[in-house]
Order: C-alpha cells, then structure tokens, then sequence
C-alpha cells in the first residue's frame, strides 16, 4: 500500500507517494532539503529550480560513484570467496593425503 506524505522542501510543501516507510520518506526529504539548503548558501542568487538541478547533479554523482564502489566491493568478494574455496580444497586435500596415526 502507497504511503502519502506532505514534507516541506525549500519552504514549500510537497505531497510525495510511496511504498516506502513513512520514516524513509521523512529521512530522504530531509536529506533533499539540507542539500538544497546548503546550495542555496553557496550561491544565494540561485532560483529553487537552479538549485534543485544542481542538488540532483550533485547526488546523481555521488550516486554514479557510489555504484562504482559497489561494483569494486562485488567483484573483491567475489575475488575472496573464491580464494577462500581454493584454500578450503587445499587444506580437504592436505587432510586427504596424510596417512593415518599408528599408534
């Protein structure tokens, strides 16, 4: 079921829809307007529209570079688990190989 929720963005409110929880929705909004906030510090001549694009400039890089580190974190697990395989068939066939104690 769609969560609706009215937040305020740059002083002016917004309805958004979502499936997702209402705190996440809260959390992502706020997260929006301190981005949009700290824009409109650096360069207070900026209208909300000019600021607004900057902001999703801005977090569509960090979301491409983001991805990108998911992407090298993916492949080095994927690089360790089966370094960690390898070791296990090592050491199956170390245990395989050494004749039994005759005590």
């Amino acid at each position: 079921m769609a969560n609706r929720l009215t937040v305020k963005l740059d002083g002016r409110e917004y309805t958004i829809v979502s499936e997702e929880s209402r705190e996440y929705m809260l959390e992502i909004s706020d997260m929006v307007n301190r981005k949009l906030t700290d824009v409109k510090i650096q360069n207070c001549k900026l209208s909300t529209s000019m600021a607004a694009l900057l902001v999703a400039l801005n977090m569509a890089d960090e979301f491409k570079k983001a991805e990108a580190k998911n992407v090298e974190l993916c492949d080095e697990i994927d690089d360790l688990k089966k370094r960690l395989e390898a070791a296990r068939q090592y050491v199956q066939n170390q245990k395989n190989q050494t004749p039994p104690n005759k005590n």
